[in-house]
């Protein structure tokens, strides 16, 4: 009916399409926001990527480019238009990499893992005139509408190598020039040290040549030869201490005995005008360490106290024992808790300023005068504290002298009879056969005198291969001890007595080295019927080094 009032339906209708009509409006306003949020999501990536001072190079699953930032274009040389679309590989991969970009590309197609992403790397790059360099790599993957995306970062490094390089380079050459400073000071202490000994020896020598002399004379001036060789050889010891090739023998031994034994030793050292004492505690804990070393270590340290008092003063040697618990402070931080052993050496010298403490353990460190000292002296100390497994720490200020202290682990295994000094006895010899093979012509002559001397018979050669012939000769007589040393030209001492056990197996051997390190050392322990003696050594103690070998063999005429 025209002109009448809508029917409910008609008003339904009409009502259905203007909701619809609304929600199409509200779809198109939404749509209208989304789109301006992307352009605006685009628009910052974009500026992140024109701005960023890092390489961002996007690839999808084929290995194809499809984002190529502005520093991109300027580390790698091609325009972006230059490389969308094409493989990543043939564009930025040197040549020498792309069977491995290819084959960890594919990998991680096919099974989702990539060892190299979303971690940082350094390697190899290539730019578009074909010359490689180095870049720091991070691979990051992600999806986008189903689809597999990769984003590498890519950082330059040439400038940062370069000044590495650089750096490395001064490093080496400041390290080379402090050590030829070091080896000229030292050469230039051991030059005078040795010099000073040279001229003791010869100048007595001479006089014995020269001049008829009493019985006495000759005496007294032979005890002074021996005393300059063994100030001698107690140098050569230092140099060998801190050089490592020292043997260290750490046995259980009564520290306050070694300081007690060292002490006479010590007066003659610091003169009249110092005072020496001693503060000894009786309760001391038993320590493992090498009773010569310590020895040394007192020496060096009471050398050290005497040149800070010219004017005189007093030294002051303590031990004590000491508890080392969890809250433990300086020096002793490095040693394990428990019992321990102090030895300490105090003086009322200058004392030293913080400057001349952080140097005082440094090899030829030396605030003396040119000639007056190596800076040997407290390096060696530092060197056999540390090999005794201990530590050592000083206390000192300007005007108020100075106090060592050394920490020693303290042990439970009994006081051992090697820390007492052989007797200077000399045992009898006999008539065996002595195989003795030294390539320095000095030392061959003492060995085979004393040998000699003892009755013994000694086939001489200067070397390996002298000495093997020598033996082909007496083939058919015995042979009783091979005394070799250890390291020689042609063939060493090891492998000589190796070729003559081939024809004389029980043969026993003594060696003989001036370095008594693993090496030289370990010769006399791994063959049978074998010992090892230290050069310098004195005639008595080769005479019972001698005697204890053929003693221990137990097999005379062994050949």
């Amino acid at each position: 009916m025209t002109g009448g009032r809508p029917t409910r339906e008609q008003l339904e209708s009409e009502l259905r399409f203007l909701r619809e009509q609304v929600a199409r409006l509200e779809g198109a306003s939404r749509g209208s926001e989304r789109e301006l949020a992307a352009s605006e999501s685009d628009t910052r990536r974009a500026a992140i990527l024109h701005s960023a001072l890092d390489c961002i190079v996007t690839v999808d699953e084929g290995g194809r480019i499809v984002e190529f930032n502005p520093a991109a274009e300027s580390t790698f040389g091609y325009a972006a238009s230059e490389v969308l679309g094409r493989p990543i590989g043939e564009m930025i991969v040197p040549q020498g990499l792309r069977a491995a970009h290819e084959a960890g590309f594919a990998r991680y197609l096919a099974t989702g893992h990539g060892p190299v992403l979303n971690q940082r790397i350094e390697i190899t790059a290539m730019r578009s005139n074909g010359s490689e360099f180095p870049v720091e790599l991070a691979i990051t993957p992600y999806l986008v509408g189903g689809r597999r995306f990769f984003t590498a970062y890519l950082r330059d490094l040439t400038a940062r190598k370069t000044a590495e390089e650089a750096l490395r380079t001064s490093e080496a050459a400041l390290l080379q020039s402090q050590k030829m400073e070091a080896v000229g000071k030292l050469a230039g202490g051991i030059a005078h040290d040795f010099n000073n000994l040279l001229t003791v020896i010869v100048g007595y020598c001479e006089i014995l040549e020269l001049g008829p002399a009493s019985p006495d004379a000759v005496r007294a001036t032979a005890v002074e030869i021996r005393r300059a060789g063994e100030r001698a050889a107690a140098l050569t010891r230092q140099l060998l201490a801190f050089s490592r090739k020292q043997r260290m023998e750490l046995i259980p031994l009564d520290l306050n005995r070694v300081v007690l034994e060292t002490e006479a030793l010590l007066r003659r050292v610091i003169g009249e005008t110092i005072e020496l004492r001693h503060e000894l505690d009786t309760d001391l804990c038993v320590v493992k360490a090498d009773a010569i070393q310590i020895e040394q270590v007192l020496i060096n340290l009471a050398v050290n106290a005497k040149d800070a008092m010219p004017q005189g003063g007093r030294i002051t040697l303590r031990t004590r024992a000491m508890k080392l618990g969890p809250d433990r402070l300086g020096a002793a931080a490095e040693l394990p808790e428990g019992l321990c052993a102090v030895l300490e050496v105090s003086d009322t010298g200058v004392g030293m300023d913080a400057t001349v403490r952080s140097h005082l353990f440094e090899p030829f460190f030396t605030t003396k005068e040119v000639g007056e000292g190596t800076g040997l002296g407290l390096a060696t100390v530092y060197g056999v504290v540390r090999q005794s497994g201990g530590a050592i720490e000083v206390e000192s200020e300007p005007g108020r002298g100075s106090t060592f202290r050394i920490f020693l682990p303290a042990t439970t295994e009994p006081i051992h009879s090697r820390a007492q000094r052989p007797e200077a006895r000399t045992p009898k010899g006999g008539p065996e056969t002595v195989l003795l093979v030294e390539d320095e012509d000095l030392v061959r002559g003492l060995v085979r005198q004393v040998l000699e001397a003892q009755g013994y018979r000694v086939l001489e050669a200067a070397h390996g291969r002298a000495a093997l012939a020598l033996e082909r000769v007496h083939a058919h007589e015995p042979l009783h001890l091979l005394v070799s040393d250890v390291v020689m030209p042609q063939m060493d001492g090891p492998t000589l007595a190796r070729a003559l056990r081939a024809r004389r197996p029980d043969l026993p051997v003594l060696f003989m080295s001036g370095y008594s390190d693993s090496g030289s050392r370990g010769a006399a322990t791994e063959l049978p019927h074998s010992a090892f003696l230290q050069k310098p050594f004195a005639p008595a103690l080769l005479a019972r080094a001698v005697r204890d070998v053929l003693d221990a063999a137990r097999r005379p005429g062994v050949g």
